[in-house]
């Protein structure tokens, strides 16, 4: 009986966290208004980072180390939503990267490419692929029994594609490492 109980909270905790992630999609022929500017979005994030997360990084003792926030990237970005990836990854960063480690956020402009690098090296060996982890509901190491339900690469994904972005993962070891890609917007004026 016991058993019946818990497989029925779960039941109703996925279907919660499926509606969750179903709200951050757009409904299929509906134009989804995105608040665009061609400003340095990249920027205003990594500042963003910075001040947000000094607080959450202590208290998992990790060094945030930012490359790049001086380079001018502008895209054309949603601010708010492009905040929304930056969290997600963050607090994912604070959830699973080894305590007394550096976490890297590199900024860089290749050919015409914004490239938002994160990466950190991982508390729990990854016993997934990059693709698998890009999938609702799937947690790096499956014995976790910390907060979080799963959502939170898929949601950055979504928000990133949404923009006109890409959005990948790659593992080494225990090396891990999200990559975010956007057209470089060369003709944004700085007053717009």
């Amino acid at each position: 009986k016991i058993e019946s109980v818990k497989r029925e909270k779960e039941r109703k905790q996925k279907e919660k966290t499926a509606k969750k992630a179903e709200s951050t999609k757009p409904a299929e022929n509906e134009d989804t208004v995105l608040r665009t500017s061609s400003l340095n979005s990249v920027d205003l994030s990594l500042s963003y980072t910075k001040e947000e997360y000094k607080e959450k990084l202590d208290a998992s003792n990790l060094e945030l180390v930012i490359k790049g926030e001086d380079l001018f990237v502008p895209i054309k970005a949603d601010g708010r939503r492009m905040l929304r990836v930056f969290d997600n990854l963050m607090n994912n960063i604070c959830k699973y990267a080894q305590p007394g480690t550096r976490v890297y956020l590199n900024l860089a402009d290749v050919h015409d490419t914004a490239v938002i690098t994160f990466k950190n090296t991982s508390r729990e060996e990854l016993d997934v692929t990059p693709d698998e982890l890009m999938e609702r509901f799937v947690r790096g190491d499956k014995s976790r029994t910390t907060e979080g339900n799963g959502l939170g690469l898929a949601i950055a994904r979504s928000m990133t594609e949404l923009q006109g972005g890409q959005m990948n993962i790659e593992i080494d070891g225990d090396l891990f490492k999200v990559i975010l890609r956007f057209p470089i917007n060369r003709e944004a004026n700085l007053t717009e």
